[in-house]
């Protein structure tokens, strides 16, 4: 009886393991998705630094600002777990709600990334021009309009 041939492991083939021997790790790509209230990939200033710590003081006293916090807690929360339905749900709750400007388009822009997570990208492209109309200067939102153009026009 012939031993099974293995193949060659660098063409998918298998062999054993000497003893004590550990394997490399495979490396994966990161498909993990980033966190659309986020600032850590536009380098501003999130409730991590100094000036977050500040304004959460400032703020400390009004109950509508903290309901609109555990909101955004709970959307960072639902969109680790990639329920985009409730994020969905959620962005629309807080945009019934008063926000500043800034607030209020990152609101747009986190409901546009849920609707482009659902697959809804013609919604999703009318929340980043909301968002872009809202606060011209947001980076986030004209990227993924950037994103959307070009993987619309691939297919």
């Amino acid at each position: 009886m012939r031993p099974k041939d293995t193949g060659d492991p660098e063409m998918g083939g298998w062999r054993p393991l000497r003893p004590g021997e550990i394997p490399e790790p495979i490396r994966r790509p990161d498909y993990r998705t980033p966190d659309p209230f986020g600032y850590e990939d536009m380098g501003g200033t999130g409730a991590k630094g100094p000036a977050g710590a500040r304004r959460r003081r400032d703020r400390a006293g009004n109950a509508e600002d903290e309901r609109n916090d555990a909101l955004t807690r709970r959307y960072r929360k639902l969109a680790k777990d990639n329920d985009w339905w409730s994020c969905r749900d959620i962005a629309h709750e807080l945009l019934t709600k008063r926000l500043r400007s800034d607030e209020r388009g990152e609101a747009l822009y986190a409901l546009g990334f849920a609707q482009e997570m659902l697959g809804n990208l013609v919604q999703a492209k009318q929340c980043y021009h909301d968002a872009l109309r809202t606060s011209p200067d947001h980076a986030k939102a004209l990227r993924r309009l950037g994103r959307i153009g070009t993987s619309k026009s691939r297919s």
